[in-house]
């Protein structure tokens, strides 16, 4: 099976919010750069969501009863093997981790003294946090499928991993964003006529329940984010996605973005089948999470510049944005995380 890495520690929508509205809403190459920050802050700090391998560490020197043996960050554990026999007689140090939802660092065994050229391996869950969040959605699909939908498409982003039954995947699109599945028909229309110059504004529907928040809409061939609803009145983002703010008419139909094109089986976990599984979806510390957002943010910012740091001119005013990778910022996280 090829290992699928999967450690992002960011969502699409979140970078989305933080850009000011002068990126047009969705710049192009937003997954790429998402990709980009994440992995180069798994290189400098660790993983944040778990791993599954099978892991062997020889030991060099003699460990008494008890003693800890040093141990790569472990988050759960489903077996323990001594010189390729099943081990249940050990403690995973220390016995309150190193933080909260956070590793073990150590194993120590009460009742077995280990020697110079015996192998432990251990299988499990490796990484340096383990958190996730439950979902009021459930999933049924066969092992190969990388499609699915949901009744709310307010929820999900491209970034996410979701963990359902024993696998994980991770959302690689949807909501419109590149390689997004289509639309489905929100069986709502426009209530009255809607013009081509403004940014945000209040639109009119025929039936507001049709919607949920944060959902990416499209009328003819403009993508909207829903913001707020209120009765059959949606405040809505416009030319979300790149799209072309157009005009657009009473009756006009309006779509959906309610499925997401997903890649199976990752960090080490398989595909399998689900049957109106629960999904929950991982997440990483705040600190985390915010310093991915930053560098993926900066990234977009500089190369808009044509990498030359500096946005805008004289007349409108200027910008300049120097390091996408501040040094200090990521060793100021890097130290809330060291093992």
């Amino acid at each position: 099976m090829t290992f699928k890495s999967a450690q992002l520690f960011a969502t699409m929508d979140q970078v989305l919010h933080d850009l000011t509205n002068d990126e047009n809403n969705s710049p192009t190459g937003l997954s790429d750069r998402l990709r980009e920050a994440s992995a180069s802050l798994q290189g400098k700090i660790g993983s944040f969501i778990p791993v599954v391998e099978i892991r062997s560490f020889r030991i060099d020197q003699h460990v008494h009863f008890g003693d800890w043996v040093s141990i790569n960050p472990l988050l759960t554990v489903s077996s323990v093997k001594i010189n390729d026999v099943e081990s249940s007689e050990y403690s995973l140090e220390p016995r309150n981790r190193k933080w909260i939802n956070g590793p073990y660092t150590g194993i120590s065994f009460e009742n077995t003294c280990l020697w110079p050229g015996d192998i432990i391996k251990i299988s499990g869950e490796w990484g340096l946090y383990d958190a996730e969040i439950e979902t009021e959605f459930s999933i049924t699909l066969d092992n190969t499928l990388k499609t699915f939908s949901l009744s709310n498409g307010g929820y999900f982003s491209p970034g996410m991993v979701l963990h359902i039954d024993d696998e994980q995947m991770l959302i690689v699109s949807g909501n419109g964003s590149n390689g997004s599945p289509a639309p489905i028909d929100s069986e709502a229309n426009l209530s009255v006529d809607i013009e081509s110059n403004m940014i945000e504004q209040i639109i009119d529907v025929s039936d507001g329940t049709k919607f949920s928040e944060n959902e990416v809409i499209r009328i003819g061939s403009e993508n909207m984010l829903v913001e707020k609803i209120s009765g059959n009145e949606l405040t809505v983002r416009r030319g979300w996605n790149l799209s072309i703010i157009s005009e657009h008419s009473a009756d006009d139909d309006i779509y959906v973005y309610r499925s997401y094109q997903v890649e199976r089986g990752v960090n080490g976990t398989e595909a399998g089948s689900h049957d109106d599984a629960a999904i929950t979806v991982y997440v990483v510390p705040e600190d985390v999470n915010w310093l991915c957002r930053q560098i993926t943010a900066l990234m977009i910012k500089k190369a808009s510049s044509g990498f030359t740091g500096i946005v805008g001119n004289s007349e409108i005013g200027q910008n300049t944005y120097l390091s996408e990778f501040p040094p200090s910022q990521i060793e100021f996280v890097r130290s809330n995380y060291r093992w």
